[in-house]
């Protein structure tokens, strides 16, 4: 093998792993693993959890943190409830989408539709519909203990917004622990969730209409 076509693998290898963390690895079998964590998520119909967002700017050197409570319900229902450092709500009930503001309603114009697909596109992540996706590539890593998912957007609005995704799955129930968002200026949101019910049989329909 000559100089060359060896400089050239190594910066494949180099290329395929500076995204992935250090522990992580390229799963031999990734349409194995995505098809695991699709049929979950196809088998869930509605979610009660607590998060927690932690949110990297180039502005500041330490994360500014938020906590609240995160619901979803089959057929194009989701609410972020953030209840600490303030009251700020997002409610997403099929086509419309809603958001309250420390107490007050935001306005929200009808030809704005990069709110609206930022929302359903994090719906398409719970409900696993990015894997048939092909305006986002796809990789799959695993560690001993998890799944990590790196999702690149390839098509506006998202690519406008986002450099890659990374979505991390406990192996022991492949149910969805962790999202990592990378901007395009520079910044980075981790969005943890903690305490989740899955298919509880109690949901209040008014979480999706109400403030």
């Amino acid at each position: 093998m000559n100089k060359k076509n060896t400089f050239i693998i190594l910066l494949f290898a180099v290329i395929t792993f500076a995204f992935a963390p250090s522990d992580y690895k390229l799963v031999s079998n990734p349409d194995m693993v995505l098809k695991k964590l699709k049929t979950v998520a196809d088998k869930t119909y509605s979610i009660s959890s607590d998060y927690k967002e932690e949110k990297y700017l180039a502005a500041f050197n330490k994360p500014q943190v938020s906590t609240g409570k995160f619901y979803y319900e089959k057929e194009n229902k989701m609410r972020w409830e953030q209840v600490s450092p303030f009251e700020y709500i997002i409610l997403l009930n099929g086509q419309r989408l809603r958001i309250r503001d420390n107490g007050k309603e935001v306005k929200i114009p009808a030809s704005n539709k990069v709110a609206l697909k930022v929302n359903e596109f994090m719906m398409r992540l719970i409900e696993g519909d990015y894997q048939s996706n092909k305006d986002l590539k796809t990789q799959c890593f695993e560690s001993s203990t998890k799944y990590l998912i790196e999702l690149v957007p390839l098509t506006k609005p998202l690519s406008k917004t986002y450099t890659k995704l990374e979505l991390y799955f406990s192996k022991k129930d492949s149910r969805l622990e962790k999202i990592t968002f990378y901007e395009k200026g520079g910044d980075k949101k981790i969005v943890t969730f903690s305490n989740q019910i899955y298919n509880p049989k109690v949901m209040d329909s008014k979480l999706f209409l109400s403030f």
